[in-house]
């Protein structure tokens, strides 16, 4: 994750020798359904406080669904102006990259925001499981745009 004055950049690459067995598709934004698919989830507390949240859901075929929760309630309505790009390399990965106007959230403190990403693994034939959660420390971000590329 990078960030500049205006955005935050969130670049993802899920290893996947099944990607023909992967199950979702192209989804309407915030279709409320992506979570059913494989898909990488990413919570997002600028400000630190892990009682005010956003959560963007995206899956390989560049589906999006966004919301915002505050004390357990959910605000299906807010929209992150988010921009999603994404790829799938046949039998080996895929690959998304978001970015997130910082205007659509709170501002970020000074010490860093909090950040914790996930991936649920659904394929045909089998539902792979959702991983763990990772939960960055606070950190400064950096400024720049992501140039990854999922086609190597």
């Amino acid at each position: 994750i990078l960030r500049d004055k205006e955005n935050f950049y969130i670049a993802y690459e899920s290893e996947e020798p099944f990607t023909d067995r992967m199950l979702g598709r192209k989804r309407p934004r915030d279709s409320r359904e992506i979570w059913k698919d494989s898909d990488a989830e990413f919570f997002i507390s600028p400000d630190g406080d892990t009682d005010h949240y956003y959560q963007l859901l995206v899956n390989p075929w560049g589906a999006l669904d966004d919301l915002e929760a505050e004390k357990g309630v959910v605000n299906y309505a807010w929209n992150s102006g988010a921009e999603v790009k994404s790829s799938i390399l046949k039998g080996k990965k895929w690959c998304a990259e978001i970015r997130l106007p910082r205007k659509s959230m709170r501002p970020a403190a000074k010490e860093g925001i909090l950040v914790n990403f996930g991936r649920h693994r659904a394929l045909q034939g089998g539902t792979g499981r959702r991983s763990r959660g990772v939960r960055p420390p606070k950190s400064k971000g950096s400024s720049g745009q992501i140039t990854r590329d999922c086609r190597h």
